[in-house]
């Protein structure tokens, strides 16, 4: 939060939380992959979408014969 909405350098936020540098570095390091491994779609959910269409993708085939769901 501090690096990317107040805009502080690294020197900074290590001087702040009186933190050896390396270890902000480290620390916002890990925390932007976690971001990233939680926003990105991974390759085995992409293919098990795929494989596995969800349940009510069938229930429109049912209301195209006239069948109540």
């Amino acid at each position: 939060m501090l690096r990317e909405f107040e805009q502080l350098s690294y020197a900074e936020i290590a001087d702040l939380l009186q933190l050896p540098l390396n270890t902000v570095r480290s620390r916002l390091f890990r925390a932007r992959t976690a971001l990233r491994d939680l926003l990105e779609p991974s390759e085995s959910r992409i293919k098990n979408a795929v494989a596995q269409p969800e349940a009510h993708a069938a229930s429109p085939n049912a209301a195209q014969k006239g069948e109540r769901a």
